[in-house]
C-alpha cells in the first residue's frame, strides 16, 4: 500500500495501538528502509493521524463513562441521629 504511494485514513474502531506498531515495524523492515523520503513521510503522517484518532476516541470514551456514572459524589452530608450533649427524649419509659 505505502510502497505504491497509496494512503488510507485511519478508521474509528480499529485497534490503533496494534495499527501503529505494525507501521513502525514496517518502517524498520527492508521494505520500509528502501522507500523514498516522500513515502516515509506519508507513513509518518498516517501514524500521526492514527495517534490523533486514538486520543480522540479515548477522550470520547472517557466522557461517555463519566456521563453514565452521573455527577461526581460529594463528601457525605451530616449524619442524622442524636447529637452529643442532646437531652434524652421525654417519652422514655421509666423516666418519671
Amino acid at each position: 500500500m505505502f510502497l505504491q504511494g497509496d494512503v488510507r485514513e485511519p478508521q474509528p474502531g480499529e485497534d490503533h495501538g496494534e495499527h501503529i506498531q505494525a507501521h513502525v515495524e514496517f518502517l524498520q523492515s527492508p521494505f520500509g528502509t528502501s522507500m523514498t523520503a516522500e513515502k516515509v513521510q506519508n507513513v509518518i503522517a498516517h501514524i500521526e493521524a492514527t495517534q490523533a484518532l486514538m486520543v480522540e476516541q479515548q477522550q470520547a470514551e472517557t466522557m461517555m463513562t463519566q456521563q453514565q456514572q452521573g455527577p461526581p459524589q460529594g463528601p457525605p452530608g451530616p449524619q442524622q441521629g442524636p447529637q452529643q450533649g442532646s437531652p434524652p427524649p421525654d417519652d422514655i419509659e421509666g423516666a418519671e
